[in-house]
């Protein structure tokens, strides 16, 4: 259980401290249609302001976070280039 319970720790502070390439964050979003009772918050980063913004949706993957500190988190660009996660690793496809 220890073992466990460490592990699960590691592996939420190494997926918290990931950043994304900048144009991972920067990518178009593709929007899908949500069955009924499945739509949530979602924070992205948008081009068009220049920031993470929250939304209404159901979609998952890339560019999308559960929280606005994720977002900023994992693409500090535009208003947030001066954001600094000195644990991080930056991550490209």
């Amino acid at each position: 259980r220890t073992a466990i319970k460490h592990l699960a720790q590691f592996a939420d502070f190494y997926i918290s401290s990931t950043i994304f390439a900048e144009e991972e964050c920067r990518r178009p979003l593709a929007f899908s249609s949500c069955s009924s009772g499945t739509a949530r918050t979602i924070f992205s980063f948008f081009n068009a302001t220049n920031q993470c913004e929250s939304y209404v949706g159901c979609d998952k993957g890339t560019n999308r976070f559960d929280t606005h500190r994720q977002c900023v988190g994992e693409c500090p660009y535009g208003k947030f280039s001066g954001y600094h996660n000195f644990n991080s690793r930056v991550l490209t496809q």
